[in-house]
C-alpha cells in the first residue's frame, strides 16, 4: 500500500551501507504499534508513508540508530525504580531526587554496591571497569593482593564522600584521607600497609551517612 516513490525510498534504505533491514523496519514496526485505530486502506497508506518518511529522515541524522529490540530493552524499568505513579508534569527535579533517595528495595543495592555493580551489571554485558586487584564483601583483608605494588587505590565499597579511601602513587599517599567527614593529613607521606589495613577494618564496621539514599546506607560492607 506504499506509493512508488516510497517503495523506491524503502529499497534504497534497505541496501544503504550502515542501515540494515532490521534498523529500517524497526522504526516502522515499533511506530505502527500506535496505529491500531487506522480503519481504512487510505488511512493506513498515509500512516505508513509518514512513518517511512520519518525513517528516511532518521537515517540521515548523525546519531546512533537502535533496533526495536534495543528500544524495548531500554524502555524496561526495574519495578523498584519505577516512580511513574508518584510523578507528573509538575514534579520538580528536587522532588524527583527526594523520591529516588527514599527508595529502599533490596535489588537497588546493586547500583550502590561497587562489587555487585561490577559483577552483576557491568561484566555480564562486557562493560569494562577499573582494573581490580581484589574485591570482596566477605574478607576485608587485602594486603596480600597489593604486595609489590606502589600505585593503587583502596576503597570501602559501602561508603560515600570518599570516606576511608586511600590513593597511593609511587609508594606515597596522593591525598589526605577523609575519616568521619574530616581530612586526616597523609598527602605525601610514605604508605604504611598496616595503617591501610586498619583503615579498612574500621570502615568495615561503618555505614554511609544517614542522609545518603537508603540503598547505599543498607549496602553490605566491601573492599576494592
Amino acid at each position: 500500500i506504499l506509493d512508488p516513490l516510497h517503495l523506491q525510498a524503502l529499497s534504497t534504505l534497505l541496501v544503504e551501507d550502515g542501515h540494515g533491514v532490521g534498523t529500517t523496519w524497526s522504526v516502522i514496526v515499533s511506530s505502527c504499534l500506535d496505529c491500531a485505530d487506522v480503519r481504512t486502506e487510505e488511512e493506513a497508506k498515509q500512516e505508513l508513508n509518514m512513518l517511512l518518511t520519518q525513517a528516511e529522515q532518521a537515517t540521515e541524522l548523525r546519531a546512533r540508530l537502535r533496533s526495536v529490540g534495543d528500544v524495548v530493552r531500554l524502555a524496561r524499568v526495574r519495578t523498584s525504580l519505577n516512580l511513574r505513579e508518584f510523578i507528573d508534569a509538575t514534579t520538580t527535579y528536587e522532588e524527583l531526587m527526594t523520591l529516588r533517595q527514599q527508595l529502599d528495595a533490596p535489588d537497588l543495592r546493586v547500583f550502590e554496591d561497587k562489587i555487585r555493580l561490577r559483577k552483576e551489571l557491568l561484566q555480564p554485558v562486557g562493560v569494562e571497569h577499573t582494573p581490580t586487584f581484589y574485591m570482596s564483601n566477605e574478607d576485608p583483608n587485602f594486603l596480600d593482593h597489593i604486595r609489590g605494588r606502589d600505585s593503587f587505590v583502596v576503597k570501602p565499597t559501602h561508603m560515600t564522600e570518599s570516606e576511608h579511601v586511600t590513593v597511593i602513587r609511587d609508594g606515597r599517599h596522593a591525598f589526605d584521607v577523609k575519616i568521619n567527614g574530616e581530612a586526616t593529613r597523609m598527602a605525601g607521606e610514605l604508605v604504611d600497609p598496616n595503617l591501610l589495613q586498619q583503615l579498612m577494618l574500621d570502615a568495615w564496621q561503618k555505614a554511609a551517612f544517614d542522609w545518603e539514599c537508603k540503598a547505599v546506607v543498607a549496602a553490605r560492607p566491601g573492599v576494592i
